[in-house]
């Protein structure tokens, strides 16, 4: 059946049809043993979270995965040899050596779920055991295979691992320090040590990520590396964050209580943490216990858990996000990376992986790149910080793409507690005081004079005086060019004596309180850039340069001189989305123009690494027609009509949204069915053409 020379009393699986694992042993014995000079390999397989298919689709499903995969081994994969049930959803095949390659296997172990309303890609993983020695038992063989098969549990990047002896002895001290760890806790033999985040600007301590190392007793110094994924991989991860966590609070309430400047601190978040409902729970308890603002607080989240579980990540992000805690996405740019993932989730921060920032001055891609991440991290209202930055080269680099913070080797190792609140000694409100009386703002803006007041309105440009009693910000005064940039009158602008600018977009005051907070702090000149609508359809864009001037009756004053930027800023949107598109090619397989001003599909990129058009400005509906009729296959045929209509264009133009992304299934120049995920991305701005990218790639 699967191998001539079966003896007739083998057992089988009775859901797969493969052998057993009693009768796959001893005829895989006898085949070794028949066969002495042929080279053989064992290789043992199973799926990531195999759990979740039975949770979510049902044991019938699941049943159905088992037989589909197993079938798929016993046709695409084993040229000769046999397969085996070991139990679950692990398997065992015992093949020639030569008959099999790793990179084959993996091309094979791929796996999509997909009903009516559901759709999960499975993670197929497999350790692989060359033997070597033949005359250990076949299950000590098998042994050896699951330890590498163990050993890339949780790493999506990694399909197949081959076993060494390292990965044995690596096995053995793991299980020490399994049972070492609790003791290891109490003993306090764990600790954390902290890197500093700095600002590209100021070049000064903004913020800090808290790291744990262990001081084991037999093993020396450990860092993560060695027993974070041992732990993970038992289940036993929890408690040791909930450790780094409650020390990050500690060193918070620390900060207050010593007077030092006080900066926000990330903690690293485990998946099983990150799923579990009551995380919000565990870090307001924490910080209550502790008695800190939750905004010191943040969470990062590595890229790659929004693979495992999208729709939790989403829901617990949220939460976190409501509860008052700043959240970052980590690692971005490891191979995960996805627009749709930025566009599910608001990250306040977006951390540029080490991998990306190593290759950044010896290559141009990887500069283009790590460029357009930063740009669209921007244009998405995150801040950014780069990861890993050891060279001054790096550094000036990534200054001069605009990223936030910087964090690495070259600013400064992680440090233990003492010394980094040593680097924070600046005061929390370490900004110079005058009192608003020492400055004759009053005569520049009502400058009596007419010819004199015209030249120097037309010198200074539009000017406001504010004052913030740190809850609001009132407009005080202005000039007569603010007025006549705004073409109101002043009656209008002082109508309950709110600021003109933040009327009723929460988002843009907060802007321009924190540029207000940061301009009294830094006693220099804070610039920020902001919109404002000036009628239902109509919108502007300024430019503020917001300086402080000194306090009033306990509140402080502000001088913002204005400029409007909306021809630049429309001029610049144009060419905006040229800036993303290496970041683009890096992801998608195509991208083309949906112009629906005009009614034209142009094709920017197509299939390789140069951005180059193909077709341009052909009719557009004739283009989606014949796409939607030749190209699309099933339900997602309607799903993608519908989603490129006007109307539905229309709605997306008039929205806040900036992406959204759609499933499709389709066929191949080749006859290939496979699943591909479009993000559509809206380029146009009123006033303008209305514009979107459409950006394909093959997912499964």
């Amino acid at each position: 059946m699967l191998m001539n020379g079966l003896d007739n009393d083998i057992v089988y699986d009775e859901l797969t049809g493969v052998l057993s694992f009693k009768s796959f042993l001893s005829e895989a014995r006898r085949i070794l043993d028949e066969n002495p000079d042929t080279e053989y390999l064992l290789l043992v397989w199973d799926i990531e979270r195999f759990k979740v298919v039975n949770d979510i689709f049902g044991m019938d499903m699941g049943d159905n995965v088992l037989r589909g995969l197993a079938d798929t081994f016993r046709r695409e994969i084993l040229k000769s040899g046999i397969i085996g049930r070991i139990g679950g959803d692990k398997f065992v095949c015992l093949c020639i050596k030569d008959d099999i390659s790793i990179s084959h296997i993996e091309d094979k172990m791929k796996y999509t779920i997909e009903t009516d309303t559901e759709k999960y890609r499975l993670f197929v993983q497999a350790g692989v055991y060359y033997i070597d020695d033949r005359d250990i038992p076949v299950i000590k063989m098998c042994d050896r295979a699951l330890i590498a098969l163990n050993s890339v549990k949780g790493i999506h990047t990694d399909k197949v691992e081959v076993y060494t002896e390292t990965k044995r002895e690596e096995l053995i001290t793991g299980q020490h320090l399994v049972s070492d760890m609790e003791k290891g806790i109490a003993g306090r033999e764990f600790f954390v040590v902290i890197q500093p985040i700095y600002d590209v600007r100021t070049g000064a301590v903004a913020a800090g990520e808290v790291l744990v190392r262990w001081n084991h007793p037999k093993y020396g110094l450990l860092m993560p590396g060695r027993f974070v994924p041992v732990f993970e991989k038992n289940f036993m991860i929890s408690k040791l964050d909930h450790f780094v966590w409650e020390e990050a609070c500690r060193i918070i309430r620390d900060m207050i209580d010593q007077g030092v400047r006080v900066v926000p601190l990330s903690i690293n978040v485990s998946r099983v943490n990150l799923y579990h409902n009551d995380l919000p729970d565990i870090l307001d308890g924490l910080t209550a216990k502790y008695n800190i603002p939750r905004e010191y607080l943040r969470v990062e989240i590595t890229e790659s858990a929004y693979m495992d579980n999208r729709e939790q990540l989403i829901f617990t992000v949220n939460r976190l996000k409501a509860a008052g805690y700043d959240v970052m996405m980590d690692d971005f740019g490891t191979g995960y990376s996805s627009l749709n993932l930025l566009k599910d989730i608001s990250f306040d921060l977006l951390k540029i992986d080490k991998k990306l920032i190593d290759e950044i001055v010896v290559s141009d891609r990887a500069g283009n790149v790590v460029s357009s991440v930063v740009k669209m991290a921007k244009w998405l209202g995150m801040s950014v910080v780069a990861e890993g930055v050891e060279t001054g080269n790096q550094a000036a680099f990534l200054k001069n793409i605009g990223s936030d913070y910087i964090q690495g080797y070259l600013y400064s190792r992680p440090v233990d507690v003492k010394d980094f609140l040593q680097k924070c000694t600046q005061s929390a409100d370490n900004y110079y005081r005058v009192e608003f009386n020492d400055i004759d703002i009053d005569n520049i803006l009502n400058i009596k004079d007419p010819q004199i007041r015209s030249f120097m309105d037309e010198l200074i440009g539009p000017m406001a005086l504010c004052e913030f009693d740190e809850a609001q910000l009132r407009l005080l005064k202005v000039n007569s060019e603010f007025i006549r940039l705004f073409k109101t009158s002043p009656q209008k602008l002082y109508v309950n004596n709110t600021f003109f600018f933040s009327s009723e977009d929460s988002f843009t005051k907060q802007r321009l309180v924190d540029a207000c907070l940061n301009a009294r702090r830094k006693s220099r000149a804070e610039s920020v850039i902001v919109s404002h609508k000036k009628s239902k359809d109509s919108w502007m864009w300024l430019s503020m340069s917001i300086r402080y001037v000194g306090d009033a009756e306990g509140k402080s004053r502000f001088i913002f001189s204005v400029k409007d930027i909306t021809k630049e800023r429309n001029r610049r949107n144009k060419q905006q989305m040229v800036d993303f598109y290496p970041f683009l090619c890096h992801l998608y397989k195509e991208i083309i123009e949906l112009n629906y001003t005009e009614g034209t599909v142009t094709t920017l990129y197509k299939d390789d690494d140069s951005i180059k058009q193909i077709n341009k400005k052909a009719p557009m509906q004739e283009s989606i027609d014949k796409f939607a009729s030749y190209v699309i296959t099933g339900d997602s045929r309607n799903e993608f009509i519908s989603k490129t209509s006007t109307e539905y264009m229309d709605k997306f133009f008039n929205s806040k949204e900036k992406i959204f992304t759609i499933e499709i299934q389709v066929i191949t120049r080749k006859g290939k069915h496979c699943s591909c995920e479009m993000t559509f991305i809206k380029t146009g701005q009123n006033p303008g053409p209305k514009t979107v990218i459409a950006c394909t790639r093959v997912v499964g």
